[in-house]
């Protein structure tokens, strides 16, 4: 039982860093977008 709750628990965090990835991936698209914006800007 403990070692099924251990299991859980990692799991969650691989979760978690999964979550805190996706909003890397998030804010780099966003600096993507704005990296962009400035390239028309430029132009």
């Amino acid at each position: 039982m403990l070692k099924t709750n251990d299991l859980g628990r990692k799991m969650l965090k691989t979760y978690e860093f999964g979550r805190n990835l996706l909003k890397t991936n998030d804010f780099g698209r966003k600096l993507f977008k704005t990296n962009d914006f400035r390239r028309k800007c430029i132009k």
